[in-house]
């Protein structure tokens, strides 16, 4: 645990992951932005450049939105209604949990996003679904667009040996294209990835459920069928046991 509370997600100390995820969006900015829009028709490109730059300023702004949220128990409560936080030493509320790692107490808390590096709880629950969702159109942009640049390689038409020729003195045309096609797959993975936590995200909202709440049944589940299997087996030993019949010697 930290020494002191960190308030957001830009508060210090960054994590390894969250500051991997910094440098893996801004590579892929620069090889979408220089490997593949100048390889693309003037319609593509016009498309391209609406659907990419909407959804990196979406994205950007929920980021920003999700990383800055308050979410600190304010302490607030009836001592006959509230619970008390070893950690914090204060009342909080029932809902809320500790967060080893920004050391605060957050009210309706899901879980800690490492990318992110904040708590997703009361205060920015929606906006991360928002996130993810923008996410998605992103990565769906740049999937799509670097995967028709591909295809005009492949197909190798007069127009697209026209634009290659245009900038192939500044780009190498080969290496641009193992460039998108590296770019359309890891996009097209962080995109089944995406849809799976929405799914999941779905799945708990029906169920009134906190990803924290699903771990926690989940693990109380399978501790309670250890004990179960336990007592079966000691039940069953213990009946082998009663049912030796002991030879008297002669």
């Amino acid at each position: 645990m930290y020494r002191y509370r960190r308030n957001n997600g830009f508060s210090r100390p960054y994590s390894y992951t969250q500051i991997s995820s910094w440098v893996f969006i801004i590579i892929q900015i620069i090889v979408f932005v220089v490997l593949t829009l100048p390889l693309l028709t003037l319609f593509h490109l016009i498309a391209a450049c609406i659907m990419f730059f909407f959804s990196l300023s979406l994205l950007i702004y929920f980021w920003i939105r999700v990383s800055l949220a308050r979410l600190i128990d304010d302490a607030s409560y009836n001592i006959d209604t509230a619970r008390l936080c070893n950690y914090c030493c204060a009342n909080v509320n029932s809902e809320s949990k500790h967060c080893k790692i920004c050391n605060k107490c957050v009210p309706k808390f899901d879980h800690h996003c490492g990318i992110l590096n904040t708590c997703i709880g009361m205060g920015n629950y929606k906006f991360f679904i928002c996130l993810l969702l923008s996410l998605l159109l992103y990565n769906c942009a740049i999937a799509g667009f670097s995967g028709r640049m591909i295809g005009d390689y492949f197909i190798s038409n007069e127009e697209f040996v026209h634009r290659s020729r245009r900038i192939g003195r500044f780009i190498n045309i080969h290496a641009s294209v193992v460039m998108n096609f590296l770019l359309c797959i890891s996009s097209g993975l962080i995109n089944v990835v995406i849809l799976f936590l929405l799914v999941f995200h779905l799945y708990l909202r029906i169920n009134h459920l906190t990803t924290y709440q699903y771990i926690q049944q989940s693990r109380n589940k399978r501790e309670d069928q250890i004990r179960t299997g336990e007592t079966i087996n000691s039940n069953v030993n213990k009946t082998e046991i009663d049912n030796i019949k002991v030879t008297p010697a002669c």
